[in-house]
């Protein structure tokens, strides 16, 4: 795990400490005896019942965890960028270079859709949260990074916005590359397959700049915020 993987990590692995007497207790002896060999039947245990304190924090584990998720798909759109497999099945079924970016670039305009969705409810939780524990400088702290969170996919969900309602999204090189998979299709036009092969080389590299760009200001942005909040968590865990 690289650095910045495990700053991106840093809430879940804290909740995940708070809450690890919880979850070994949930381990069945059963899983103990297959790892081991054993075929003897193991008596299912009596299982303690989570306290409010357990509770609290595996529901921040699940929202932090939705959040992870959505940057893993980001990064996971650039490495497929990045690797098109030229098999006959995609012959065969006409996805081309073309078909391929487009596919991958709009799954990342859908995924930053979803990060955006998951980070407004998450400080909305922790605005509510920290208001009922009678923190009300931590909900203006949690109100602060919504509005920030906003302004910087801002850009993004109007792209989206565009794409979904009026046009797909599309730049120059992706058209130019979209004309000579028409004009090579079929096995007509060779003369231009050269071309096509340099466009599509050039509109991945472009695109996959272009997303690992935002990627880095998104991932920038959680781990700024499991950072911040983090205290804001801790001191609004129920005390029974």
């Amino acid at each position: 795990m690289t650095k910045r993987q495990d700053e991106r990590f840093s809430l879940a692995s804290f909740i995940i400490d708070r809450i690890k007497p919880y979850l070994l207790s949930r381990v069945h002896p059963q899983m103990y005896a297959s790892i081991l060999g054993s075929t003897k039947e193991a008596r299912p245990p009596n299982l303690p019942s989570p306290t409010s304190g357990d509770l609290y924090w595996i529901g921040w584990l699940y929202e932090t965890d939705e959040i992870l998720c959505c940057l893993d798909r980001l990064e996971h759109a650039v490495v497929y960028l990045s690797h098109f497999p030229p098999t006959k099945v995609f012959r065969f079924h006409h996805i081309s270079e073309d078909s391929w970016i487009r596919y991958h670039e709009e799954m990342h305009l859908q995924e930053q859709y979803i990060l955006s969705n998951r980070l407004r409810k998450l400080l909305k939780k922790v605005q509510r949260t920290a208001s009922q524990a009678n923190r009300p400088g931590d909900a203006v702290l949690a109100g602060n990074y919504l509005q920030s969170a906003f302004k910087i996919f801002q850009l993004f969900l109007k792209t989206r916005g565009e794409h979904v309602h009026n046009k797909r999204f599309e730049d120059a090189r992706l058209s130019d590359l979209r004309t000579l998979v028409l004009l090579t299709r079929h096995g007509k036009g060779r003369v231009f397959r050269p071309f096509r092969k340099a466009e599509a080389g050039l509109a991945k590299d472009s695109l996959c700049a272009s997303l690992s760009k935002s990627n880095r200001i998104m991932a920038e942005l959680c781990i700024q915020l499991f950072s911040q909040l983090t205290p804001v968590l801790t001191a609004c865990e129920p005390k029974s």
